[in-house]
């Protein structure tokens, strides 16, 4: 989940494609989400300290890729 959240300041920082890392990455970073512990342990109850990770599922459910739900 850290490389991920290097990926989004990328993307932020206009370095990587919103598109491309949906195509190449969408399906990892939605792997890790759908895993039930993790989302519970990591992006609910401790998402305070994955905020970067949690801005790129954000922004790659706005480029079209399907997530669990996360708050």
């Amino acid at each position: 989940m850290g490389l991920f959240e290097r990926i989004e300041v990328l993307i932020e920082g206009g370095v990587l494609d919103t598109h491309l890392t949906n195509r190449l990455y969408g399906y990892r970073v939605r792997n890790i989400v759908a895993n039930e512990r993790i989302r519970t342990k990591l992006l609910i109850e401790g998402a305070a300290g994955w905020q970067d990770f949690l801005s790129l599922v954000h922004r790659l459910k706005k480029d079209g890729r399907v997530f669990p739900s996360l708050p």
